[in-house]
């Protein structure tokens, strides 16, 4: 704005000027400066000669045109920069925001990353607990093999018991037929003598007889029947014995079986951890991949920050530059700036000049003019010294 009003009154000024030098230029013209005869030489008599308001106005129209061209040339001009300037903000935005959320994106990645190196860091406190474990396994192992041997050569024998027990069982269950078959006979042999006892009554003496012998024979049946009982008691006891040893062999093929399970799950588990372990390994590589990626993109967006901090310092300069007259274009010259932190320029030296001292003075000043300079969007691209080369806009 203020910039603006400076090119406004500076027209008016120059207007102004034009104005009346055209107003004495056609005053000097109309003029009469011929000496008249006889005149005297003492006196000098001045004749003012009419203006042709027309000229004047015609001039004037001019002037006004002239100036009215300038004037639309310098406002298409400063809306061509606000424009521009408009532009140069919503990119200045939108790379703002895209810079955020790059730096919220690497925040995320570098807390996964640290998450990742714990789980990793556990993972192998994990492995070398599992390791131990794995060792104490195989110690087991061994100690169950030679059990194994063991219980092999206990169910060897087991086998010899079992068939010994079947072949008992056998002569058992026939000398059980044997001892039914008397007593089938025996209960035949007594109901025949209750028939003849019924029958021979007149023959007491001889049925008393035949009944004392009825009555010995009974003792030895029931002798016979009670040595069968203790035969059948000790044929129970031997299976008894046999189940519980059968049992017992069950018992040690199902922990045998659940230990050949706990072993094959600790093969299996080992297996998954290397999976586990290899899948790990390569996210490990794909992190270490990434980083790599976001630090190339961090240093490449350092030198677009500062290319853009160096292109804001240039545009303020431009802003404060004014060609000196007789100064061509096409000229450019490369200057040192020094500055403090807060952008006040504190010296601007031209280190490779243009050729046109003029024009490397007009820079220096520009330069001291644009104090205080943008700063970076970066605090860390800050310089107290800078350098950069200046080839203002023809």
């Amino acid at each position: 704005m203020m910039l603006k009003q400076f090119f406004d009154n500076t027209r008016a000024v120059i207007f102004a000027v034009l104005v009346h030098i055209a107003l004495l230029a056609m005053l000097i013209v109309t003029l009469d400066w011929t000496p008249k005869p006889g005149a005297s030489p003492e006196v000098e008599v001045v004749r003012a000669v009419a203006v042709d308001e027309r000229q004047v106005e015609a001039e004037l129209q001019r002037l006004r045109q002239a100036e009215e061209r300038s004037r639309e040339q310098e406002e298409a001009r400063q809306r061509r920069l606000q424009e521009q300037a408009s532009r140069t903000q919503k990119m200045r935005e939108e790379e703002e925001q895209r810079l955020a959320e790059t730096r919220r994106e690497v925040a995320e990645r570098q807390a996964r990353a640290e998450a990742e190196r714990e789980r990793l860091s556990r993972l192998q406190d994990e492995q070398l607990a599992l390791a131990a474990e794995r060792a104490a396994e195989e110690k087991r192992l061994a100690e169950v093999e030679a059990e194994r041997t063991i219980v092999t050569e206990q169910k060897r024998k087991a086998e010899l018991e079992r068939q010994q027990i079947k072949e008992e069982s056998r002569k058992a269950a026939a000398e059980k037929a044997r001892i039914e078959e008397e007593s089938r006979k025996a209960a035949a042999e007594k109901a025949r003598i209750e028939e003849e006892s019924r029958k021979a009554a007149a023959e007491k003496a001889r049925i008393e007889e035949e009944s004392r012998k009825a009555a010995a024979e009974k003792a030895r049946i029931e002798e016979e029947g009670r040595k069968a009982a203790a035969e059948k008691a000790r044929i129970e006891e031997e299976k008894r014995k046999a189940a519980a040893e059968k049992a017992r062999m069950e018992e040690e093929k199902r922990r045998a079986a659940a230990e050949k399970a706990r072993l094959e799950e600790a093969q299996r588990q080992a297996e998954d951890d290397k999976r586990r372990q290899d899948m790990e390994l390569a996210m490990q590589a794909e992190l270490a991949e990434e980083a790599r990626d976001l630090e190339r993109r961090s240093r490449e967006l350092r030198a677009e920050y500062f290319n853009q901090y160096i292109g804001d310092i240039k545009a303020r300069v431009q802003r404060f530059w004014l060609r000196p007259p007789g100064v061509p274009g096409g000229l450019k010259c490369k200057i040192r700036v020094t500055q403090i932190p807060g952008g006040e320029v504190v010296r601007a030296e031209v280190i490779q000049g243009s050729g046109n001292p003029a024009f490397d003075r007009s820079v220096e000043a520009a330069v001291l003019k644009a104090s205080p300079l943008p700063r970076p969007k970066d605090a860390s691209l800050f310089d107290r010294e800078i350098v950069f080369i200046f080839e203002p806009e023809d």
